[in-house]
């Protein structure tokens, strides 16, 4: 394993084995709300996938097409864009967990 891929493991560390504990807390509270938990672990999964491969594909990409200063940045910008639609994938499953089987909110005495 090369030196960047490991440093970029070591720098996300913190961020895996929080996405393995919300793994773990979604098994735990499965019972108790099924597709709360089930969109938590995909999501999960989904980042620790993310958070694992990105340093490997990033160094293959990089070391296959030998590339230029300018082709450098524009890989950069390609892997930043692409990992910013990734983290908004992960975003809306977070978004979609916490709302979901909520039942829907009544009307309060003050709207009335």
């Amino acid at each position: 394993m090369s030196q960047p891929i490991l440093l970029s493991l070591i720098k996300d560390l913190p961020m895996i084995v929080v996405a393995l504990a919300a793994v773990v807390t979604a098994c735990v509270l499965w019972q108790r709300a099924p597709l709360s938990s089930l969109l938590l672990v995909l999501a999960s999964i989904w980042s620790l996938f993310l958070l694992i491969a990105y340093p490997f594909a990033y160094e293959t990409v990089v070391h296959l097409t030998a590339p230029s200063p300018q082709s450098i940045a524009r890989l950069n910008f390609a892997f930043g864009l692409g990992w910013s639609f990734f983290r908004a994938g992960f975003l809306v499953l977070l978004v979609m967990a916490v709302y979901a089987g909520r039942p829907a909110a009544q009307p309060s005495r003050l709207s009335q």
